[in-house]
């Protein structure tokens, strides 16, 4: 990602039940490197159960209606 201030982030995505071992491993190895060269670099877990069903219904069911 690119933010407005030309900052770098590359975001890593994997919920927390899928970041075994081997993930931590290539996450701190990926971490470094993008420190290495300026970038900044996060891991997403998702988002919670309640925020999930509020973006579903927003994108969904906020639409007008031909009725």
């Amino acid at each position: 990602m690119l933010d407005t201030a030309g900052r770098v982030t590359i975001w890593n995505v994997r919920s927390e039940e899928r970041q075994d071992e081997k993930f931590r491993i290539h996450s701190d190895a990926t971490a470094a490197a993008c420190r290495e060269v300026g970038w900044d670099y996060s891991v997403f877990a998702g988002h919670s159960r309640a925020k999930k069903f509020n973006l579903r219904w927003l994108a969904a069911y906020r639409h007008d209606r031909p009725w």
